[in-house]
């Protein structure tokens, strides 16, 4: 049996831009999920280990805030508005700028 490749055709617009844009944003805040819930399984385990310091799990961490800023700080890409938070329960404004501090003033330098 014969098959046909079908023809693939670039959508270029700014509407295909955007979902694209938009679309890589929502992997990395997947990415940063899936970083983090390994990581809090992997302290949770280390307690009873009495480990104090673990390079996978810095890792985890630096690589998890290094990718939610990439989604506040696009560059040439979307980026999200921290104003998201805005109407949240407790600080969250506070815990976005600290997260962003952490990778300008510690993590990228």
């Amino acid at each position: 049996m014969r098959t046909t490749k079908q023809p693939i055709k670039e959508l270029k617009s700014q509407k295909a831009n955007d979902l694209a844009a938009w679309h890589s944003v929502q992997g990395d805040l997947k990415k940063i999920i899936t970083w983090l819930s390994v990581l809090i399984d992997n302290l949770n385990s280390s307690k009873s280990e009495g480990k104090v310091h673990d390079p996978i799990n810095e890792s985890l961490w630096i690589a998890s805030v290094v990718f939610y800023a990439r989604c506040f700080h696009g560059g040439v890409r979307h980026s999200l508005d921290p104003a998201i938070f805005n109407g949240l329960k407790g600080d969250p404004q506070g815990a976005h700028q600290y997260y962003m501090d952490m990778r300008d003033k510690r993590i990228a330098h």
